[in-house]
């Protein structure tokens, strides 16, 4: 399992999980389903690092956006 999250980790793919340690370990996305709805978390880090780009308005629809130091304290 692991040398496949290492081929997708930098691949351009995104990684969409629904486990809060999925940002953690590499993950783009962590989807949250709630009773109202679904929420979501963005590793912008992850993102960069896959080359990809998330508009501005689905990122502000975003529960949380971790971004470098915030990963080490979550």
């Amino acid at each position: 399992m692991r040398r496949k999250r290492e081929r997708v980790k930098d691949s351009g793919t995104l990684t969409i999980g629904e486990d809060p340690e999925s940002l953690k370990a590499g993950g783009m996305l962590n989807l949250d389903p709630t009773g109202r709805g679904l929420t979501f978390d963005v590793n912008l880090d992850a993102v960069v690092r896959g080359h990809l780009k998330i508009s501005s308005q689905l990122l502000s629809l975003a529960r949380h956006i971790l971004n470098g130091p915030e990963m080490a304290r979550s």
